[in-house]
């Protein structure tokens, strides 16, 4: 996720973020090929991916989403908007279930 926040800034340097954070875990080559191609995924359709986002959120701003939240959701949409033929309509379940158990265990969720 905290590679995702530096997309927002600067996205030249988040893509060497993506590249030296792949390398940092003991993944597969699969699963660090799909890790890569997420977060480099997102970063590059930022602008897209929080339009759709936004189209989704009822009475709400994006700007207003805390941010662990809003890059749940934006890996979420990006997956099942660009990685369908690898991620089921459950992805953004999936991501809401994980960053609720984070949420949880920094004490910020009751």
């Amino acid at each position: 996720m905290d590679l995702l926040q530096q997309g927002e800034g600067d996205r030249v340097s988040s893509e060497m973020a993506v590249d030296g954070a792949v390398r940092r875990y003991a993944l597969s080559a699969a699963d660090r090929g799909d890790l890569k191609d997420l977060l480099s995924g997102v970063v590059r359709r930022l602008n897209t991916v929080d339009w759709i986002v936004q189209a989704h959120l009822l009475q709400r701003r994006l700007d207003d989403v805390p941010l662990p939240v809003k890059q749940t959701l934006r890996l979420g949409v990006y997956q099942l908007i660009y990685m369908r033929e690898s991620v089921s309509a459950s992805a953004i379940i999936d991501a809401w279930r994980t960053q609720q158990s984070d949420l949880r265990a920094m004490g910020r969720v009751g």
